[in-house]
């Protein structure tokens, strides 16, 4: 199994492992021949990278939202991971886990233990009682939909059978802001918004 690290601000930057193959020989004469093979042989693997519309990034941009949008979760940014340039993988497929501990980020509610993201915005202004959800469809709980689940790590099988050295396949998702669950909306308030996390990819 390999794995890969996508880290950013709420999504992001991608962090690539590859393969590499050394050979040294020697001849000594023209009798014999002596050879000797180094090789680092490693499990197949993909290029992913966080996708905003067709433009790799590492944020994930609300622009500005209002309290309104917030509490009635209508504000939606749909994104997606790409993963191209696969080669080698026996099962063709990747696990992916969204989590928050390696980026410095946590989990929303008074026990750290909500499914939503939390602001962890170190601002004055911070926005208080705000999260962000994330979910494996453009359109979130929506049919076939799963809500990353913060604190209940959740693992994504995505199948790429189709993804080949030249063909890549993308893995739709979708971030909403949401209120803290069993906030009530007098208790939102207005302010930056900051929540870093990263993808933690498995190939097989």
């Amino acid at each position: 199994m390999k794995k890969q690290f996508l880290r950013g601000l709420i999504f992001g930057a991608l962090a690539t492992m590859g393969t590499g193959v050394s050979t040294l020989a020697q001849a000594d004469g023209t009798a014999s021949l002596d050879l000797t093979v180094e090789a680092n042989i490693t499990a197949g693997t993909c290029a992913a990278s966080v996708v905003d519309g067709e433009t790799a990034t590492n944020t994930i941009g609300f622009g500005n939202v209002y309290i309104s949008e917030v509490f009635a979760k209508t504000k939606v940014k749909p994104f997606k991971l790409r993963f191209s340039e696969c080669a080698g993988l026996k099962d063709k497929t990747a696990t992916v886990v969204l989590d928050h501990a390696a980026s410095g980020g946590g989990c929303a509610g008074g026990n750290g233990q909500n499914a939503e993201f939390a602001n962890m915005s170190s601002s004055e202004s911070k926005a208080a009682k705000v999260a962000v959800e994330v979910w494996t469809t453009e359109t979130p709980a929506g049919t076939n939909s799963v809500q990353l689940h913060c604190y209940n790590k959740n693992a994504q099988t995505v199948d790429l059978s189709a993804a080949t050295s030249t063909t890549p396949v993308d893995f739709p998702l979708s971030a909403r802001m949401a209120p803290v669950t069993g906030s009530a909306l007098n208790t939102l308030t207005a302010g930056d918004f900051y929540s870093p996390t990263t993808f933690t990819i498995t190939y097989q």
